[in-house]
């Protein structure tokens, strides 16, 4: 079974501000108030001052598009749909207000909406690769794999440092059996996050489906310690502790500063096998 606990999805938390906006001077400045109430963790005090913008200046979208957010991070998610689709109606061409009313959809498990708002964020600006990310999400949930494998596609293009996006893509591509590739995208998302657990355990995953959980990469690398890692971890993962115990101590024999690092991934990767044994 998969572990997706992981899978990213990216929340709001980018607050709009426009050079070119034209404010009345109370609205900027209770806009500015709240922005900094919120920025310190007091979204129920920056609503107070959104409003009294919104109530100085009516068609501020950027006061709408900032209380839809601390009505979000409030969990008010009806009322934050409402922000961000005035905010849309004042500013039509603002991505940001699509993905984020497109996050409080998801919220409320309306998919089809989300995906559409998603959808018209990429359509206004294609070079955010979040956009892509929520998007996958919604695609990889709804079984739509090959499409999410497209988006994750393009959020790697766009941020390639992103481990949890290779991660979503591996676990697409092993949803579609391609396990070669699905091994390569986890092997990226370890080497751009060593402590990345989930990674390591649906590699664990893709390696016992494909046949290579005892193989791995020992016979062609016998000196290379990040090959006894590798199959290491998926006998961890198909309940041979011992057998992996021997793999960790031959890799920490090969690279003795391994130990400090992976011994805590070794124990919360057993202990994550142990409780999934008890379900």
């Amino acid at each position: 079974m998969l572990n997706l606990e992981r899978t990213r999805f990216i929340a709001t938390g980018f607050f709009l501000m426009t050079a070119t906006a034209v404010w009345s001077g109370q609205a900027e400045e209770t806009l500015n108030a709240g922005l900094k109430l919120h920025e310190a963790g007091k979204p129920k005090e920056a609503i107070r001052e959104y409003d009294r913008a919104i109530k100085a200046n009516p068609k501020l979208a950027e006061a709408y598009f900032n209380r839809g957010n601390a009505h979000y991070d409030l969990g008010q998610n009806e009322q934050a749909i409402k922000d961000y689709s005035e905010a849309i109606r004042l500013t039509p061409k603002d991505a940001e207000a699509y993905y984020n009313r497109g996050n409080a959809y998801r919220r409320l498990k309306k998919d089809d909406l989300a995906f559409k708002d998603y959808s018209t964020a990429i359509k206004l600006n294609p070079e955010d690769s979040k956009n892509y990310v929520n998007r996958g999400s919604l695609q990889f949930d709804a079984r739509r794999y090959d499409s999410a494998v497209k988006d994750y596609s393009e959020a790697i293009r766009l941020s390639p440092k992103d481990a949890d996006s290779y991660y979503n893509r591996g676990n697409s591509l092993l949803a579609l059996d391609k396990k070669e590739q699905a091994i390569e995208d986890y092997n990226e998302a370890i080497a751009l996050d060593s402590k990345f657990t989930d990674a390591y355990y649906n590699r664990g995953v893709a390696y016992a489906d494909s046949g290579q959980g005892e193989k791995a990469v020992i016979r062609s690398q016998p000196r290379n310690a990040d090959a006894y890692v590798y199959r290491g971890m998926a006998r961890v993962y198909q309940g041979k502790e011992k057998d992996a115990d021997g793999d960790f101590q031959k890799a920490y024999q090969l690279d003795p500063g391994l130990r400090k690092k992976l011994q805590p991934l070794v124990d919360e990767a057993k202990a994550k096998v142990k409780g999934k044994s008890k379900e």
